[in-house]
């Protein structure tokens, strides 16, 4: 499902793009959602460019998380990226979440808004250094399951 709104949305006019991102505002601010609320008004009020990071894909994957995965939320000047902290995969022996991060600070340090933490349906901003924090213990949490699947195979 995910994968079709994606596409269904690039494959729209220009003018339907705006209007469907006009719809999911409305439907954001009558949904009751605090945590879509929450980001929604950072969206509005940080990202100048390419929202659809935000009304499209982050939307997307957090509905089909059932809005119940803990997430690094990086609000940007162009854009928005959702960093599931549930994941378990590991790249020579490094965890992708946290390569992800160290990309983009390398490559965009100056165009990112904020962090946000996503966990029980909460939107929290925290701090540079808080946001390597909570990756290090996301990390090990993700490599004990990793171990722990390994020991049982």
């Amino acid at each position: 499902m995910k994968e079709e709104i994606e596409l269904s949305f690039y494959d729209k006019s220009e003018f339907e793009q705006i209007q469907w991102i006009k719809s999911r505002k409305s439907w954001i601010k009558q949904s009751g959602n605090l945590l879509l609320q929450q980001m929604n008004l950072v969206v509005e009020n940080e990202v100048m460019k390419n929202i659809a990071d935000f009304y499209v894909h982050d939307i997307e994957l957090l509905k089909g998380s059932d809005y119940k995965g803990n997430f690094l939320w990086i609000p940007r000047i162009s854009g928005t990226f959702l960093i599931s902290l549930d994941s378990e995969v590991f790249e020579n022996g490094k965890w992708n979440p946290r390569n992800f991060v160290d990309s983009l600070l390398m490559q965009s340090r100056n165009t990112i808004a904020g962090f946000y933490l996503v966990e029980n349906q909460m939107l929290k901003k925290i701090s540079e250094r808080s946001t390597f924090a909570t990756l290090a213990i996301y990390e090990d949490i993700a490599r004990n399951k990793v171990q722990d699947k390994d020991k049982w195979a």
